[in-house]
């Protein structure tokens, strides 16, 4: 079983619950967006990696905890299926603008503009469908050791990989960290 005695403590104040930190992600991840969006030249380029690093972290944790949990939920309603398929979009969008900045710095911000309208959209999705009916389903106790486990790998993703090294590696990263102490958890 997960030992929390092992892990950080939860932050005063915070929600820490499951839907409580990937919530907390979301306003990070929209912040840096608007930090991204109002710079240009290489700070723009620093605070879009930043940003899509964030993004990374972010969706593979509901891929890899979040989504299934709803599917086992409920495997008729197929809202875990459509978030999935926004999450594919994104990360296709996302793909194409590190592409983009990478082969000539991110001088226009449509792509920016677009993919910030793509993830608002299914952030309203997680937070009005999805995380209510994660709360009415597991019990409490449980969303506060998942919150727990998220925010472990994501501390340890961030220590093991500090210099931001990219979207792929980035997912690889959570998926490394996350996988043995999610399966702590389940068994």
């Amino acid at each position: 079983m997960f030992n929390l005695l092992e892990h950080p403590v939860r932050p005063a104040g915070q929600s820490a619950d499951l839907p409580g930190v990937l919530a907390g992600q979301q306003q990070r991840i929209d912040q840096q967006f608007r930090r991204t969006l109002s710079a240009a030249g290489e700070d723009r380029h620093t605070a879009f990696g930043e940003l899509a690093w964030l993004i990374a972290v972010h969706e593979t944790i509901e891929e890899e905890v979040v989504h299934p949990i709803t599917r086992h939920l409920e495997p008729a309603e197929h809202l875990a299926e459509h978030l999935l398929d926004e999450e594919r979009r994104i990360s296709e969008a996302l793909d194409d603008i590190v592409r983009v900045d990478a082969a000539a710095g991110l001088g226009e911000v449509d792509g920016l503009v677009v993919l910030h309208q793509m993830l608002t959209t299914h952030i309203r999705r997680e937070l009005h469908e999805e995380f209510p009916r994660l709360r009415l389903a597991v019990a409490a106790g449980e969303l506060q050791d998942l919150g727990d486990v998220i925010r472990v790998a994501q501390a340890r993703a961030t220590v093991e990989s500090p210099v931001r090294p990219g979207v792929p590696q980035a997912s690889l990263q959570v998926r490394d960290v996350l996988r043995p102490t999610w399966q702590q958890v389940s068994a």
